[in-house]
């Protein structure tokens, strides 16, 4: 595993964010996206830098009262298996614990495995499924699990 410096980043940055996002899903977010959810109150972004000008991933939760979710999350492809995710995820659940948030949510497409796995690893557990809540390019939709975990 790899060291990584995390850093908070805010509107400003949309679009090194949504760079990585395009790099990572078919359907990337745009610099607006990121930048209007990035100004919503209760939303924050941390980076994962490798060095102080290769941002390799990061991770976008919006808490309100005592709950947290994960908005998105990406790790470049070339950084992947390197721990990126998992340094992303446990600097963010640390931020959330200091907010004092008491149960984390995110949803995973049934068909990322590989992601399924790190959250499981990490405390994370099945609570529920959206029917056909991504689409794929081949016109196919996958259904998305509900996955959450207590702080």
């Amino acid at each position: 595993m790899l060291n990584f410096d995390i850093i908070t980043v805010g509107p400003a940055h949309a679009s090194v964010l949504a760079l990585i996002h395009h790099q990572c899903f078919d359907s990337a977010w745009t610099d607006a996206s990121f930048r209007d959810s990035l100004a919503t109150p209760g939303t924050l972004a941390l980076v994962a830098k490798q060095n102080p000008d290769q941002a390799v991933g990061f991770v976008m939760l919006r808490a309100a009262v005592d709950e947290a979710e994960i908005l998105t999350i990406a790790t470049l492809p070339m950084a992947r298996r390197q721990g990126v995710g998992k340094t992303l995820m446990n600097a963010a659940e640390n931020r959330l614990i200091m907010l004092k948030i008491k149960i984390f949510f995110l949803e995973v497409a049934e068909d990322n495995l590989a992601a399924q796995s790190l959250y499981e690893n990490l405390g994370f557990a099945i609570k529920g499924r959206r029917q056909g809540y991504y689409d794929r390019p081949s016109k196919t939709k996958v259904d998305a699990l509900i996955m959450s975990k207590m702080l």
